[in-house]
């Protein structure tokens, strides 16, 4: 029964796989190195993680081994990899970025790397919302190691916390929704965070290396007096 299975499960692969979408990352080398020297004040700015004051290098280089196990993407670093992550969302939606590990599902995806809309967009998904439920399979781990990593890269924004808070640190996403409920008062220092913040994103999806140099210091200063006021 349990080979039996395991065929029908190749059968369906080879019937219902899609066509993979085609998408370039296009960056020139000498980008990514001239990003990497923008970036580097970056590193070292304090970021809230599950509770923890860490580098923000740290938060990314988490979140980039959590996704692909490794600390280096395409010639960039996890600070450079995160941020274009958070800052483009074609990059997000499309770059293969989600490692696969378990063979059945690189047959299912044709990819040992998948990208974020390839999971969720894919009538593929409705395949492994099947496998899920037959654990003779042996699928349901595997399938949650991913479904962990779509969240990590889902949420990567939503978690990365640089608005300092007496207790609980605040992502700009969340202190914006907190702003519109009514929840929080602003602080200059905070608006200047949030300005900082979205001129750098701004700068990465257009490839503005003086923008982003700018943006950086500027925002790697607000984060540091901002943190000191707070008692950090």
């Amino acid at each position: 029964m349990r080979i039996f299975i395991k065929y029908l499960l190749f059968i369906l692969v080879i019937i219902f796989s899609p066509t993979i979408k085609s998408y370039s990352f296009n960056l020139d080398k000498s980008s990514i190195v001239e990003w990497e020297r923008v970036l580097k004040p970056l590193r070292e700015m304090p970021v809230q993680d599950f509770g923890l004051i860490r580098s923000t290098y740290t938060f990314c280089d988490s979140r980039l081994m959590a996704l692909i196990d490794s600390h280096a993407y395409k010639g960039m670093s996890p600070v450079q990899t995160v941020m274009r992550l958070i800052s483009d969302p074609e990059f997000m939606h499309n770059e293969p970025i989600i490692k696969i590990v378990h063979p059945y599902l690189t047959k299912v995806f044709s990819a040992k790397r998948i990208s974020l809309s390839q999971y969720v967009d894919s009538p593929i998904q409705k395949m492994l919302d099947e496998f899920y439920n037959h654990p003779q399979i042996d699928l349901m781990k595997p399938i949650n190691e991913i479904e962990s990593k779509v969240s990590y890269l889902k949420d990567i924004e939503y978690d990365f916390a640089i608005i300092p808070r007496p207790k609980e640190w605040l992502s700009p996403i969340q202190y914006n929704e907190q702003m519109k409920n009514g929840m929080i008062k602003a602080h200059s220092l905070d608006q200047d965070i949030i300005q900082y913040w979205e001129i750098l994103k701004k700068a990465l999806r257009e490839n503005d290396t003086k923008m982003g140099k700018d943006a950086v210091c500027n925002l790697a200063q607000a984060v540091f007096n901002s943190a000191e006021q707070a008692g950090y």
